[in-house]
């Protein structure tokens, strides 16, 4: 069984007539099976988020607890790929990694963010072990809002999100840290 999951967001506020996408997909498909089998997670929050109006630089860290992350991984996982997420507000984020209390690395960062340019980046190898603190750190410009803007799944709402490409993929319980 293949399991192929493609996400694909468009977004024309403005009803532009004529606009036309151009890019694809290519899958390649081998009977030949690989040393490890990858997956995706995600650490994130959504619900949680409140971005007060007129702040140039304000920052909102969502957290997977240890606890959390004891209870997801039922081993280590290898990240090799990043992609940092939020939305129009989104200025500066990045991903810091704990363990035990200590530092163990800056996972990745977007500085600057642009909501228009988001990409998966490579990682080397970074391994996150059941008990990490995983820290998404997510700084907002909301300086051209005059209301409150909160998490959700719209373009004018805010996420502060991390999906990882990670292996292997049964080490994982289930797939998102956060809300």
């Amino acid at each position: 069984e293949v399991t192929l999951r493609v996400q694909i967001h468009y977004n024309n506020p403005l009803g532009t007539a004529g606009v036309v996408d151009s890019s694809g997909v290519r899958v390649v498909y081998s009977d030949e099976l690989r040393a490890n089998n990858a997956g995706s997670v995600v650490f994130a929050d959504v619900l949680g988020i409140t971005i007060p109006p007129g702040e140039p630089a304000y920052k909102h860290v969502a957290d997977c607890l240890p606890n959390q992350s004891e209870a997801m991984l039922n081993g280590p996982i290898t990240v090799i790929g990043s992609m940092l997420h939020a939305h129009e507000l989104g200025s500066v984020l990045w991903t810091d990694v704990y363990r035990q209390g200590e530092f163990v690395g800056e996972l990745n960062r977007d500085d600057p963010f642009s909501f228009a340019t988001q990409n998966y980046k490579t990682i080397d190898n970074f391994v996150i072990q059941p008990g990490d603190l995983v820290e998404n750190h997510c700084v907002y410009d909301s300086t051209e809002r005059t209301e409150p803007t909160y998490g959700g799944l719209g373009t004018f709402d805010e996420m502060c999100w991390n999906e990882m490409m990670y292996y292997p993929r049964e080490n994982i319980n289930f797939d998102l840290c956060g809300n």
